[in-house]
């Protein structure tokens, strides 16, 4: 435990004396393409199902350690089990997800000034407004490391604890590197997402459940009601926390609304009624004048999102109504709008972004 901690300050320490989080990050976003790998393979593929093997891993250990309950001679691999269970929900679950995700107020790479963005960037180690800007920690990735949690077989089984620690660090990493990629999250956020399940995993094994002192000892059998009751609460969780996966699926939705540009245009007014995290404006001559509006973030598996557009030219103003309308549950969804104009039109129109009452 002070080891990993130790690493961890100290390594965060590096980034922050070198900068390395916005130095790292701005290797993959251009101001004219964005964040130009990220809806590429593989980091797409691993953003939209990189998570299911550490859902499996969890229900499948869930289920483990009922057989284990209800079988005497395997009762020792319980608290095995049990440890891989709770790292995911005391880990991902409760401290990633649930406090430092919600309360820390890092904005996400895509939402500073930097890289287009309309918020302040903020090192790791500086909280911000909670709810504004969901960096720190990498949620995503801790579903990688959560394989890490079968270590605690070494005294078992040595070659299932290096193929789990091998694969966690490699599936922890490549989920951690798309988030990158994609201006979702810095490094130190996978860094210390990654410290957070070695921490909650060394204190389940050592400090929790002791399994060095207690590895040898026969655990006591429990009566036949107390198994069932226990199974049917455990097979419950294993049912929420499938629906808690379920309602927080990767949510992409791009909207392309073609502009006409009269000659006497001068000034564009945007009037989406929620917030805007990004506006860009690219001056391109291969492109057609139009307005994408995108909108990403994590909701039920039919959640819907749909754009009532209204254009309206008046006083050599060109007035865009963007009205948004959700359907279903979102855990989080953020906008952003990218305005595309000929380079003839660059320093003579003007781009305003006013927000409109939500309906």
């Amino acid at each position: 435990m002070a080891a990993t901690v130790g690493c961890l300050l100290l390594l965060s320490w590096v980034i922050i004396h070198w900068d390395l989080d916005r130095s790292i990050v701005s290797r993959f976003y251009t101001t004219s393409d964005g964040w130009y790998l990220g809806n590429h393979q593989p980091w797409k593929w691993l953003y939209e199902y990189g998570t299911i093997p550490g859902l499996v891993l969890t229900v499948s250990a869930l289920f483990a350690w009922v057989t284990c309950l209800m079988k005497t001679r395997l009762h020792h691999l319980r608290p095995y089990f049990l440890i891989i269970v709770l790292t995911t929900v005391i880990g991902p679950g409760v401290l990633v997800n649930g406090i430092l995700k919600n309360y820390w107020g890092r904005p996400r790479p895509r939402q500073v000034q930097e890289f287009g963005g309309q918020w302040e960037y903020r090192h790791l180690h500086q909280p911000g407004t909670p709810g504004r800007g969901e960096s720190f920690t990498c949620g995503h990735c801790t579903m990688g490391f959560l394989f890490c949690s079968l270590l605690v077989f070494r005294r078992k089984n040595t070659w299932i604890a290096v193929a789990g620690g091998t694969s966690g660090l490699i599936l922890g990493g490549l989920l951690g590197a798309a988030r990158v990629v994609q201006g979702a999250h810095f490094p130190s956020d996978v860094l210390w997402s990654l410290g957070i399940v070695l921490m909650t995993i060394t204190s389940l094994y050592y400090l929790v459940l002791q399994l060095p002192k207690t590895h040898l000892k026969k655990p006591k059998p429990l009566s036949r009601p107390k198994r069932y009751v226990i199974s049917g609460f455990l097979i419950a969780a294993a049912i929420f926390m499938s629906l808690a996966f379920l309602m927080h699926r990767p949510f992409y939705k791009e909207h392309d609304i073609p502009l006409t540009l009269a000659s006497d245009v001068k000034q564009i007014v945007l009037k989406p009624n929620t917030d805007i995290v990004k506006l860009s404006i690219q001056y391109v001559d291969q492109q057609k004048p139009r307005i994408i509006l995108m909108a990403r973030g994590f909701g039920w598996t039919d959640a819907k999102h749909r754009l009532q557009k209204t254009l309206q030219y008046e006083n050599q103003r060109i007035i865009a109504d963007l009205i948004i309308r959700k359907k279903g549950f979102f855990a989080e969804l953020s906008h952003e709008l990218t305005l595309y104009l000929p380079k003839s039109v660059e320093n003579k129109i003007k781009v305003e972004l006013v927000k409109k009452e939500k309906l």
